[in-house]
């Protein structure tokens, strides 16, 4: 009985509206399971947009921190610079000099302009004009001219007359105001640009030559030739030359010679002391060794005889040691000259092979150009023929023998020695001063 009552509802409901209902039941079922379905799509939407937004706002806090984590190690580093700066201040400045407190060249050069602009305006004005000036071409030229005329010239040592102190293959500058300035003239022309105003050859006149300095001057026979001597004797010396021996009697007198002169080195003839050979010891370069066959006292009889050349007057001088010689006719055995006044006595240091005051006479002051300052470039250019034979002038065999040794001079051994040394730079003799250096011991070559 019980079963009958607990039908089923199923049972008691009409077939086709238990149809309509499980369609409502299922289209209500499948309208709230759309509706979850939007609101999940809803929810995890603003989810990600959430997460969006906590991404980027992570984002910004991350650069946010990253900038005051920066903007604090400037700080703190700019702090450290204080504090470094503020230890700096604190500390004192040793007493150093100048040469320790280095500064950057570039600043010490512009702070030097500065200064230099601001307190010599008007050297600072002309001063850059004159650079302007001497970096043009016109500017070159006469700024080299200047220095010709009033400052040093160079010359080259052509002749062996000043062997062993000057040497063929010698370039040297010679300083143009040691005896006042010469009247300038254009260089290779010889013609003078001011007239002689003076009188003396000279532009300013300055200081004689004295004794035993090397001089270098025209040549009074045609007053254009450079010639370089030693000065021997002045105005009012007196010379007594013969064989190996140039006798100087000076004009300050007897006293002056005897306190300046060792007994050893005096002679008395003609009533007077004479000094023998006076700078032989003090200059090693002087010496008497003929390349030729005869020597410089020969000659001079020689050329007198036959050509009527000499400037010294033949004497018989009696009690001196030297043999008696015939000259037109008349006995004699020295050469005597007194020097004029303002003029000067000019020997080459090679004696027995110079052509110097002896041939031609002495130097007045208004040919007086200068004297060597310092060797700036030698070379031994001379060839094989020329210091063997002569060819050209200069014949040497002393210097041949130098560097063939014990080979014949003759030989084609000592030859071809010498072409090798030929064309040989003398770098000891580059960049010395003559004052000096005449005073060392010289080579043989």
């Amino acid at each position: 009985m019980a079963k009958d009552n607990n039908k089923d509802l199923g049972d008691l409901i009409p077939d086709d509206f238990q149809g309509d209902s499980n369609e409502k039941s299922d289209e209500i079922k499948s309208e709230s399971n759309g509706n979850q379905t939007k609101k999940s799509e809803v929810t995890e939407q603003k989810k990600s947009n959430s997460t969006i937004d906590d991404s980027k706002q992570k984002k910004s806090q991350e650069d946010e921190d990253r900038v005051k984590i920066k903007e604090s190690k400037d700080k703190d580093s700019n702090d450290e610079n204080v504090i470094e700066a503020e230890i700096e201040e604190e500390k004192p400045t040793p007493n150093l000099p100048s040469t320790h407190l280095k500064e950057p060249k570039d600043d010490i050069l512009s702070k030097a302009v500065t200064i230099y602009k601001s307190s010599s305006p008007i050297i600072y004005k002309y001063g850059k004009r004159f650079y302007d000036f001497s970096s043009s071409w016109t500017g070159t030229i006469v700024i080299v001219l200047f220095l010709i005329f009033f400052v040093a010239q160079s010359f080259v040592i052509p002749s062996g007359s000043m062997k062993r102190t000057l040497l063929i293959g010698d370039f040297l500058f010679a300083k143009k105001f040691s005896y006042g300035i010469p009247l300038p003239e254009l260089p290779w022309v010889g013609v003078k640009i001011f007239p002689d105003y003076l009188g003396n050859g000279h532009l300013i006149s300055g200081p004689r030559p004295k004794r035993e300095d090397i001089v270098i001057f025209y040549v009074p026979k045609d007053k254009k030739t450079h010639f370089v001597k030693r000065c021997v004797a002045v105005g009012g010396d007196e010379i007594l030359f013969y064989s190996k021996h140039l006798l100087i009697h000076f004009h300050e007198g007897d006293d002056y010679i005897s306190k300046n002169y060792p007994k050893e080195k005096i002679i008395k003839v003609l009533g007077k002391l004479w000094v023998d050979n006076p700078y032989k010891e003090k200059y090693p370069g002087i010496q008497y060794q003929p390349e030729y066959n005869g020597d410089s006292f020969l000659m001079l009889i020689y050329n007198g005889e036959k050509f009527g050349e000499g400037d010294m007057k033949p004497l018989l001088v009696p009690n001196l040691n030297n043999e008696i010689f015939t000259f037109n006719g008349e006995a004699m055995n020295a050469f005597y000259k007194k020097v004029e006044p303002d003029h000067y006595y000019m020997i080459g240091d090679n004696r027995d092979n110079s052509e110097d005051s002896r041939f031609w006479g002495s130097v007045p002051y208004s040919l007086i150009i200068g004297k060597p300052w310092a060797i700036y470039f030698s070379i031994e250019y001379r060839s094989y023929n020329r210091v063997m034979f002569g060819q050209g002038g200069g014949r040497d065999h002393q210097s041949l023998k130098a560097v063939c040794k014990d080979l014949k001079l003759d030989s084609v051994e000592c030859k071809e020695a010498w072409n090798r040394h030929r064309y040989t730079i003398r770098w000891d003799r580059i960049w010395r001063n003559v004052d000096r250096f005449q005073f060392e011991k010289p080579k043989d070559f």
